[in-house]
C-alpha cells in the first residue's frame, strides 16, 4: 500500500458524491482532505480502477521532501582559530 494524492480538476470543490464513493471503498483509507484534494492510503491498482469510473480526477503518489536544517552544527573550529 502507498499514499496517493487524488486531485479534482473540475470546476469548484470536489463533488460530495465522488468523495462519498471514494470513502465507501473498504480498501481505501482517506487520511486527509481539502476542498480539491484527498490524501489516501491504498494500492495504486485500487486508485486507478476507482478513478477510471470518475471524471475530473487525477492522482499521483505522495511525495515528501526533507527540510534542510536551518541551524547547522559546527563540526570543528576554523583553522585560524585553532592556531591561537
Amino acid at each position: 500500500m502507498g499514499k496517493y494524492i487524488l486531485r479534482y480538476t473540475g470546476g469548484g470543490n470536489t463533488p460530495i458524491e465522488d468523495v462519498r464513493q471514494i470513502r465507501a471503498v473498504p480498501s481505501i483509507t482517506v487520511l486527509d482532505n481539502s476542498s480539491r484534494m484527498l490524501l489516501v492510503q491504498a494500492t495504486e491498482t485500487t486508485v486507478r480502477h476507482l478513478l477510471r469510473e470518475m471524471t475530473g480526477w487525477v492522482y499521483g503518489p505522495e511525495q515528501t521532501y526533507e527540510i534542510p536544517n536551518p541551524h547547522p552544527k559546527v563540526l570543528r573550529q576554523p583553522k585560524s582559530a585553532s592556531k591561537k
